[in-house]
Parts: structure tokens; C-alpha cells; sequence
């Protein structure tokens, strides 16, 4: 698939149940990713990553990296807000360390398929949500209706969807 600005990775996971590897495939805003990796060059650039870096190995160098830095590159990726990533990561080490689970909140964002559940990142217990949050929310759920109201438009009479000529509309 050819989209400019879109690249379709599928990445296995370095974790694996029994004997079964999950692989999952991104769709990755090329002009987005180098623009958080740039946000964040000292971080990203620790495991090499530069923003002209290709999506591919970026996913493929964050999925193989240890659970901290991981973690942390996944959630600037997924562009959850940074004391968001910050409090995730902090959480984790000191749940590795004390074995205490860090009590906190959640942020849920909608996404088509459910209200909750599937773009959400953890907060502080007791934080109230920031500016920043709001604008993350409001941002999320302007591109959520854009693609409610476009989607009914590229379904086939068995409803199965014309996902790339959707995608050509709505991202390029």
C-alpha cells in the first residue's frame, strides 16, 4: 500500500505466550513520528532512533529494547501526554522494586470500536486532568467524528469496508 505520508508496519512482539507470538500492525503518520522522536532526541537517540529513522526499525528497536525504555517510547509514540509516560514509567520501576502496585487513575479517550478501554494511559491517583489532556481529548474526538461521518460513505453492499479509499480521503 502506497500512502505518502502512512507506513503499515507489522511488528511481532518480543513477549510470547506458550508458544504462540503475537504481531501487530501500526499505521504510522510519518511526519508525526519524526516530529515526537525530534520532541524527545535525547531519549530517542540514546537507542539510536533519529527522527529521519525508518518506522520499521523504530518499532522494531522499541519492541526489543528492556521494559522501562520501552515503555516510555511507546507512550511518547503513542502520544499520551509526558508526565503521563513519566508517572507510567516511575510507576513501573517502583513497582519493580518494592513490588507494590502504584495506585492510579485513567485517562479514556473514545475510540470507533468502544468508549473505553483502547486509547487511555494512566495518571496519578487523584490527578485532575490538565489543559493539556483536554486538548489531547478534543483533538482525538474531532478526528473520531470526522471518521464516523465519513465511513457509512465507503462501505460495500456487504458491509465490508473500502478501507484505502477511506484512508486516501481522510490522511492524504
Amino acid at each position: 500500500m502506497d500512502f505518502d505520508d502512512l507506513s503499515f508496519i507489522m511488528v511481532p512482539f518480543r513477549a510470547k505466550s506458550d508458544s504462540t507470538r503475537a504481531f501487530q500492525i501500526n499505521v504510522i503518520r510519518k511526519s508525526r513520528m519524526s516530529q515526537v522522536i525530534n520532541d524527545h532526541l535525547d531519549f530517542f537517540s540514546y537507542m539510536g532512533i533519529v527522527p529521519e529513522t525508518d518506522p520499521g526499525i523504530v518499532l522494531s528497536t522499541i519492541e526489543n529494547h528492556e521494559q522501562i525504555l520501552r515503555l516510555r517510547a511507546y507512550g511518547y509514540l503513542f502520544g499520551y501526554p509526558d508526565y503521563a509516560v513519566d508517572f507510567f514509567v516511575e510507576a513501573y520501576y517502583e513497582n519493580q522494586k518494592t513490588g507494590e502496585f502504584v495506585e492510579r487513575d485513567f485517562f479514556q479517550i473514545p475510540v470507533y470500536s468502544r468508549k473505553t478501554g483502547h486509547f487511555v494511559y494512566a495518571m496519578p491517583k487523584n490527578h485532575i486532568p490538565t489543559a493539556t489532556d483536554s486538548t489531547l481529548y478534543q483533538r482525538s474526538t474531532e478526528v473520531l467524528e470526522r471518521y464516523k461521518k465519513e465511513r457509512p460513505k465507503y462501505l460495500n453492499a456487504d458491509s465490508s469496508l473500502l478501507a484505502s479509499q477511506l484512508i486516501r480521503k481522510l490522511y492524504n
